[in-house]
């Protein structure tokens, strides 16, 4: 089942990021969504291209805080040798666990991700723009349309009391019968045709209404996603920066197996490690709990965009309250 769309050639379109969004929150087959939930009507090609980019850069956020947990892991695994006792007499050990961790390219790849971090918060705040400048037009034509149909009230009015004065006018002026009866017969058309260009109005008013309405929640939606794009990135960007202060400890260290060199060298590692380990203690809750906000914000905007359209055996579907992979 397609998409319906409020589009100029009125075509059936579905979304594949949508699609793809619905299976992996709401954990159904990404072949069955188009059963539970379909695109809302009011959402026009223009729009659908925004709400796809939201839905991809959200998706895209998500999986980089998976990696960004393995990550958090890998490092407390790498920095505890470094705060234990036990492995203080072990230096060029220690040292070389350093290097190896580095040669994995884990801090490279999670620098990149940082890159990665930024790039999409541009993309976000573009999104947020595009979806601003929409609101605004939307705002506009609201305004103009509710002045012209104000001066179609008044313009209306006047040619309406007009013609009744006619039809009261001519029979006393003892104008010819024709006369007469078109002016009863004019005043019995506009009785007629008030309520069919109010419905028109009305119609043309209430989708202006409406999609405004919509524009406005996906807005408020990119927001809150601009906002943790932003939190996630500040929260990385130390993190990135002390983990290459350590493996640059380990890399230049000492060229030659000398104990005491080695000692010195982990010493000032196990300085760099104490701040990394509290940097790695903070972010487990701080991230995981944007990760989980970011989450129910995808949830919510994946509502707000489309309607269900059927369900599951109690007829609604299951949103999960945690996020497994």
């Amino acid at each position: 089942m397609g998409c319906k769309l409020s589009t100029s050639n009125s075509m059936v379109r579905t979304s594949e990021a949508v699609r793809d969004t619905a299976s992996e929150l709401f954990c159904i087959n990404r072949n069955a969504v188009d059963s539970f939930i379909q695109l809302k009507g009011d959402i026009d090609g223009e729009l659908l291209k925004l709400v796809e980019d939201e839905l991809k850069i959200t998706m895209k956020t998500l999986h980089r805080m998976d990696n960004f947990k393995c990550f958090r892991i890998k490092v407390r695994d790498l920095v505890h040798p470094f705060l234990a006792a036990e492995e203080s007499s072990r230096p060029l050990v220690i040292i070389q666990k350093v290097k190896d961790f580095k040669a994995t390219g884990e801090p490279d790849a999670m620098s990149l991700t940082l890159e990665d971090y930024k790039q999409d918060f541009s993309r976000q705040l573009l999104v947020s723009s595009k979806l601003r400048l929409r609101k605004k037009r939307l705002d506009d034509m609201l305004r103009e349309v509710k002045a012209w149909r104000k001066a179609w009230d008044i313009v209306y009015s006047i040619v309406k009391f007009a013609v009744i004065v006619l039809s009261v006018v001519l029979p006393v002026l003892t104008a010819p019968p024709a006369a007469a009866a078109a002016a009863t017969g004019a005043s019995g058309v506009m009785g007629l045709v008030q309520p069919w260009v109010d419905s028109k109005w009305d119609d043309y008013q209430s989708s202006l209404e409406a999609e405004r309405k919509l524009t406005g929640k996906i807005l408020n939606k990119a927001s809150l996603t601009s906002h943790g794009l932003n939190y996630v990135e500040n929260l990385l960007r130390p993190l990135v920066a002390q983990i290459a202060t350590l493996t640059d400890h380990a890399e230049f260290g000492i060229e030659e197996d000398e104990d005491a060199a080695a000692r010195m060298v982990v010493e000032r590692m196990k300085r760099k490690a104490a701040e990394v380990m509290a940097s790695v203690e903070s972010l487990d809750e701080k991230a995981d709990r944007r990760r989980e906000e970011l989450r129910r914000t995808a949830v919510t905007f994946l509502q707000c965009v489309t309607d269900q359209v059927g369900g599951f055996c109690n007829g609604e579907i299951n949103i999960p309250v945690g996020y497994d992979n």
